[in-house]
């Protein structure tokens, strides 16, 4: 499966592949840190495979994002 997207399409990305039928979600930032201090991922009981698995992949999408926000011009 190809994680390749932002943060913004995961939740997409999940249903579209058939791991969920409803996702949400929240990722949690801290002042100074640069990754993610908290990923959740609630599929609300839909999920075909463990829900857990599913937040890894969003963290890596997540750290990904904010190195290619902070090359990006203004």
């Amino acid at each position: 499966m190809d994680w390749t997207g932002t943060v913004e399409q995961y939740p997409f990305i999940l249903v579209a592949a058939g791991l969920a039928d409803k996702v949400e979600v929240q990722l949690a930032y801290a002042i100074g840190v640069a990754d993610p201090v908290s990923v959740l991922v609630e599929t609300f009981g839909t999920s075909n495979v463990d829900p857990a698995a599913l937040s890894k992949p969003c963290a890596s999408i997540s750290s990904s994002r904010r190195e290619a926000s902070s090359t990006r011009s203004t």
